[in-house]
């Protein structure tokens, strides 16, 4: 082709390009109103709701505004609302059908999901198209989650603008708001300001979004002062508080239905507070998460190789799989760390017993779990708390070798201080070891805790079957805690019912088993000696007159398998009478049992085993709760913990 034909060509292509460009230009409005109108068609044909937009205007090739922007379901509230919204569109995937913004502007607007009972609002933004609704429930976690990261993702224009915008939540009769007064997101980077009307606090969070890899990372935190997160006190009573929260999500995966999620988040300066955690606030300086999540067709997998609370590092893993009737699995481990540093780390205010604590060596830490609910006894668990070098330079705030010298004791009921008195000689009911019959002795021990002269504080077997009995029976039924808890439960700690108290009481536990801090025999002296045998009555020495009008010495075999039957709930002992003053039938089993172990302990001989019968005659001040208007009560209420040699 000679010069001459090449001009030609390429004005000719010019002039083509310009006459389609000016065509396009000239036509922008109708093509516009076309494009519009089949996202309006594309919209209802996939979601089965009206998206309207009116008074449309187009600025340059592709810039579109307009007004009175909504999205509906039809007969249902309006989820979305603005006064006004612009766009502009990306042309060449509009004209090959694939609607993406280059940027999209809104103000003065709404987003109102409503949800009342099972009807809502905006679940049908999950479901494209009729006949996909059910089929999207059968895929399983991943696959819904993944679609919501896919769309949402996608819609993400590369310049996004809101400003002055409202979101409320409504569920049933309660109403949850919040008001994105700005947000940018320009070139990958974002920043948002969003206001909680109730608090008054305004939210701040800048980070970064990557469209094309689905990754985001960011930082949360309050333009004043700390950030409390709303809503949560009064939907779980939690009050959760922070200075920063930085977050990420690093890698995301599907395949096979299931999405794997990587990423990071750290809280500083954490602060929470709820009242089966612990009626004091728990209070770290950081929590800094590692994190793997995997969501299958019924599974959740949550996974972390590094968690540090404070300058304590954990690693673990949990799942839960919905198949059948569940199953569960929990491994978490400590590895190795100095000591000082896991006490120092515990959190500000939760564990006050062991605060100012000095100690050396090393500490480690394992516990497995695992469960199917289809089948009870696949139940697994284990505990183990491991020490190298490990000792006690000084005690903080309380002095664990307390029980090795006589102290004062208060109890408690329902938090309220009730009788306060000395445990060792200078009490005149203090009732020493030797001096307590063998018979009380055993019995309690068959009752409660069958080896604990050879335990070091824990029953993992015990604690096992008592999560057995409780499972199958679909509430708790009974506990599994040692003597050596109890003892330590009514000692050093409140009686609070917490998550809190119950770690601090197996720390505790550790500490006195572990370290030989106080003997056995002494443990087992104190712990006769203070707890309730009845109302108002603490100690065996009390018991013992209360009862039957004898010292601790003369108890008879038959009175020391009652009194110990009436350890776990001792108010309620007028209830095991007949009106005759009689045990009631339900108490036999119990004395035949008791009977059993103390023959095999060799504390009593086949001769007094086989005269054993639920018989006893109350000829102290406890006669007089029992002969009087004794109530019917159903057996099953009166249940004791067997922990078996």
């Amino acid at each position: 082709m000679s010069f001459s034909k090449l001009q030609r060509v390429v004005v000719i292509l010019a002039v083509l390009s310009s006459i389609f460009i000016l065509t396009i230009f000239f036509l922008r409005a109708s093509i516009a109103n076309w494009a519009l109108g089949k996202v309006k068609e594309k919209f209802k044909t996939d979601y089965q709701a009206t998206l309207s937009f009116n008074n449309i205007s187009v600025h340059g090739l592709s810039g579109i505004s307009g007004q009175e922007f909504y999205i509906v379901q039809d007969n249902k509230d309006t989820l979305t609302k603005a006064e006004a919204l612009s766009f502009e569109l990306d042309l060449f995937h509009t004209l090959t059908g694939d609607f993406r913004f280059k940027s999209f502007s809104i103000r003065d607007g709404y987003f109102h999901p409503v949800k009342k009972g099972k009807e809502d609002n905006y679940s049908f933004l999950l479901k494209r198209g009729t006949n996909r609704e059910n089929s999207d429930t059968l895929k399983g976690y991943g696959y819904i989650l993944n679609r919501i990261l896919t769309a949402s993702f996608k819609a993400l224009p590369p310049r996004l603008k809101i400003s002055g915008f409202n979101c409320a939540l409504t569920k049933d009769n309660n109403e949850y708001i919040f008001r994105i007064k700005k947000f940018f997101l320009y070139d990958k980077n974002y920043k948002a300001s969003i206001e909680i009307p109730n608090t008054h606090q305004v939210l701040i969070s800048e980070g970064q979004i990557n469209k094309r890899k689905r990754l985001i990372n960011g930082n949360l935190y309050a333009e004043i002062s700390e950030l409390k997160v709303p809503y949560l006190n009064d939907l779980y009573q939690l009050d959760f508080r922070f200075d920063t929260l930085k977050f990420n999500l690093a890698d995301n995966e599907f395949n096979d239905e299931q999405l794997d999620l990587k990423g990071k988040f750290r809280f500083d300066a954490l602060k929470l507070k709820h009242p089966k955690l612990d009626s004091n606030e728990l209070a770290l300086k950081k929590i800094d998460v590692n994190y793997f999540i995997s969501l299958g067709k019924s599974s959740v997998t949550v996974e972390s190789d590094s968690t540090f609370l404070n300058d304590i590092c954990l690693n673990g893993k949990a799942t839960i799989d919905r198949k059948n009737k569940g199953i569960y699995a929990l491994s978490l481990n400590m590895p190795e760390l100095e000591a000082q540093r896991f006490f120092s780390s515990l959190p500000a205010g939760l564990f006050s017993s062991l605060e100012g604590i000095k100690v050396e060596g090393k500490l480690s830490y394992q516990l497995n779990f695992y469960l199917d609910k289809s089948m009870v006894d696949s139940l697994k668990f284990s505990s183990n708390f491991s020490e190298k070098g490990f000792k006690v330079i000084s005690y903080g705030k309380t002095d664990f070798t307390k029980m090795n010298k006589p102290f004062v004791h208060t109890a408690f009921e329902k938090g309220v201080a009730v009788k306060t008195f000395t445990v060792g000689i200078d009490n005149s009911e203090f009732t020493p070891i030797d001096q307590i019959s063998p018979y009380v002795k055993n019995a309690v021990l068959c009752s409660e805790d069958g080896s604990f002269y050879w335990h070091r504080g824990f029953r993992e077997d015990a604690f096992v079957m008592a999560m057995k009995d409780n499972i199958r029976k679909g509430k708790f039924a009974r506990g599994g805690s040692t003597i050596s808890m109890q003892l330590v439960k009514n000692v050093f700690l409140s009686r609070e019912k917490t998550i809190a108290r119950k770690v601090e009481e197996a720390l505790i536990v550790w500490l006195i088993e572990n370290n030989r801090l106080t003997g056995k025999d002494r443990m087992y002296e104190v712990y006769l000696n203070i707890i309730e045998w009845g109302p108002g009555i603490y100690g065996i020495g009390n018991a013992s007159k209360f009862y039957f009008n004898k010292r601790p010495s003369e108890l008879s075999v038959e009175e020391s398998i009652f009194l110990a039957s009436i350890v776990p709930q001792p108010k309620a002992f007028k209830y095991y009478f007949d009106e005759g003053g009689k045990l009631k039938p339900f108490l036999n089993h119990y004395f035949r049992k008791i009977g059993t172990l103390l023959l095999r302990k060799e504390i009593i001989t086949e001769e007094q085993n086989s005269k054993i019968s639920p018989y006893v005659k109350l000829t102290g001040g406890a006669a007089q709760y029992v002969y009087q208007d004794t109530l019917a009560i159903d057996s099953s209420l009166f249940q004791h913990e067997e922990i078996l040699p």
